[in-house]
């Protein structure tokens, strides 16, 4: 059946030739010998290949049909998500295979893009010299997502007990330097005027603006009593 499933996702094209050559462990020339011998005779199936050694899987190969689980996987699972960010779900979801080995797998299939090559000088980013300078980008909201987690205080609780937990023992390193990098908010800071969406408008004549359908009336300043014709921000 090795074949006989590669042959079908091949021929549905969803996988190229050398994909599926590459995922029966042969070259593109060897394939195509046995797609033409299959073609020939298909009433006998893959018993017409038989003799080729089709049937014995290289010792170094994985099954293709543990390959296509975990393609399938993550197609149904985990679109989107980065290769890394998904290999740890794949280890913690009892997978044995190495991080490249998948790697390979979601690219050979498409189910990933392949990334341009790094030349020799790249190197792997130095973690951050202070506790608070990493960022969980978006692995946390891709979580909450597969989980259907919505609510406020589910998320606080999955947050607290699930995720920093595992996010910690895969990331966590000793700092390089003493002390945080968060710092003390200064006095009189407002966080209203900073965590807030700005909007950029021009007082008319009137000394008012529009926005969002209303027309608001701009308080007037003593040096300024007027603001017609300036630029103003509302948040």
């Amino acid at each position: 059946m090795l074949f006989e499933d590669t042959y079908s996702m091949w021929t549905e094209r969803r996988l190229t030739q050398a994909q599926a050559a590459e995922l029966l462990g042969v070259c593109e020339r060897t394939f195509r010998r046995w797609v033409e011998r299959y073609r020939g005779d298909e009433s006998d199936g893959v018993e017409v290949l038989r003799d080729r050694r089709l049937s014995r899987a290289s010792h170094r190969a994985a099954p293709v049909d543990e390959v296509m689980r975990m393609v399938d996987r993550y197609r149904t699972r985990y679109a989107g998500w980065n290769v890394r960010h998904f290999y740890t779900r794949y280890r913690r979801e009892g997978g044995t295979r190495s991080y490249n080995w998948v790697r390979t797998k979601l690219q050979v299939a498409g189910a990933v893009p392949r990334g341009a090559g790094r030349g020799k000088h790249r190197k792997r980013r130095e973690p951050s010299p202070c506790a608070g300078m990493m960022l969980h980008q978006d692995r946390l909201v891709k979580e909450l997502a597969l989980l259907e987690i919505t609510e406020m205080n589910a998320a606080n609780r999955y947050l607290r007990e699930t995720y920093l937990p595992a996010f910690n023992a895969e990331f966590a390193r000793p700092p390089k330097e003493a002390g945080k990098a968060f710092v003390p908010l200064g006095p009189g800071t407002d966080l209203d005027a900073i965590l807030c969406e700005l909007h950029e408008r021009v007082a008319g004549r009137d000394n008012c603006v529009r926005f969002d359908g209303l027309k608001l009336q701009l308080p007037s300043e003593k040096q300024k009593p007027v603001l017609r014709n300036r630029t103003v921000y509302l948040f």
